[in-house]
């Protein structure tokens, strides 16, 4: 018995990067788990538009999810997105779409989530905050600059103003970045706990614990049911976020 409990996975190891086969013996090209994860997000959301492509632009419809999905990012942009022509809403309906995907599947047993790696969060949060500069400069031109200094700013004080400006105005990326990861994360850490939890309480007590099994069994229901709720809402806030910044990037706000 007490091997079997030495035998429980850590809650850390569902994120962990490991290699699922290679190409051709070649070490260097490799199929990892968060490559293959990525794949089927991918081939996923590509199936999902496919079938859905001719019903996206008819606001009447109300018998398909995806339709929907669309509407509901398309109005969280207008409120956010100030501009005539919104030629970067495509990449912000995307973004959604991905993470929706990936935080879900990642709630399936045995998969693996992408947004629980600080590298794909990153890396994410990292090219759209370029993509907002480079808008920003073709826009605005010099006038970019101004973001880092406040007009009416005393004289006296504008270089630790420009550093601090400078300093948040950066810090956006990491925010991005750690706040998907930290709370996917940690709510997939809460998950694996309480079933190893209830798992060494059924092995422990056998066959008292078939009785009380069912209690922890709720709160593993509970918590699945607001993971599915984090899930949304992070990719929620993701892409709402990142709408401010376009926003500011193009209007200096």
């Amino acid at each position: 018995m007490l091997l079997q409990l030495n035998n429980i996975n850590s809650p850390l190891e569902q994120f962990s990067v490991f290699t699922i086969f290679d190409f051709f013996d070649i070490s260097s090209i490799k199929i990892t788990n968060i490559f293959f994860s990525f794949i089927l997000s991918i081939l996923f959301i590509y199936f999902l538009i496919y079938n859905n492509i001719n019903y996206i632009y008819k606001e009447n419809n109300k018998y398909k999810i995806f339709t929907q999905i669309y509407l509901f990012v398309k109005n969280i942009f207008k409120e956010n997105v100030l501009v005539n022509k919104p030629f970067f809403f495509p990449l912000i309906f995307f973004i959604f779409i991905l993470f929706l995907t990936s935080n879900v599947m990642g709630l399936i047993p045995f998969s693996f989530t992408l947004t629980s790696s600080i590298l794909f969060t990153f890396f994410f949060s990292l090219s759209s905050f370029i993509n907002v500069v480079i808008l920003n400069i073709r826009v605005n031109n010099l006038k970019f600059f101004n973001t880092f200094l406040p007009t009416g700013t005393p004289l006296e004080i504008i270089p630790f103003i420009i550093l601090i400006e400078f300093i948040s105005f950066n810090a956006r990326i990491f925010s991005l970045a750690i706040r998907l990861f930290a709370n996917i994360m940690s709510g997939h850490i809460l998950l694996k706990i309480l079933a190893t939890a209830a798992w060494s309480a059924l092995i422990l007590w056998f066959p008292i614990s078939t009785t009380l099994f069912i209690l922890p069994f709720i709160v593993i229901f509970i918590i699945s049911i607001l993971e599915f709720a984090i899930a949304f809402l992070q990719a929620y806030v993701f892409i709402t976020l990142l709408s401010i910044y376009y926003n500011e990037s193009i209007n200096l706000h």
